[in-house]
């Protein structure tokens, strides 16, 4: 039993975080990072993204992420990355009681107790 959990001692479990990286729009899955100075340029409030929302989205993600590598999976394969990302917005959606629909175009945002929808632009990023 000891030998079989020195393994997960030699997985680096990291989340890093940095302030204001040109490279990184609010986060990036592939080099396990958050720019807080993304985050804090969003709306305190909705409708539509914001700070807490974003920033629970991107810790959840890289839980995702931790959870691979300790099972051993390829956790960089766009299989990971598409589950991170809808559990990423499932606790994006919990934390600001609304529903996230994405289009290649935009996000939806729906009131969990109004049902009103708000549009919002997307930014694409490839990570």
């Amino acid at each position: 039993m000891g030998d079989s959990l020195n393994r997960y001692s030699e997985v680096p479990l990291v989340i890093n975080v940095v302030r204001d990286d040109p490279s990184i729009h609010i986060g990036s899955f592939t080099r396990e990072t958050i720019d807080i100075g993304d985050i804090l340029l969003l709306p305190v409030q909705g409708p539509g993204i914001t700070r807490l929302g974003a920033f629970a989205h991107e810790i959840f993600e890289q839980q995702v992420v931790m959870a691979d590598k300790l099972l051993g999976y390829n956790w960089q394969s766009q299989d990971t990355f598409k589950k991170a990302h809808f559990y990423g917005n499932v606790m994006e959606g919990i934390v600001t009681n609304q529903i996230k629909i994405e289009r290649p175009d935009k996000y939806i945002w729906i009131d969990r107790k109004t049902f009103q929808s708000f549009e919002q632009p997307i930014r694409v990023d490839t990570e």
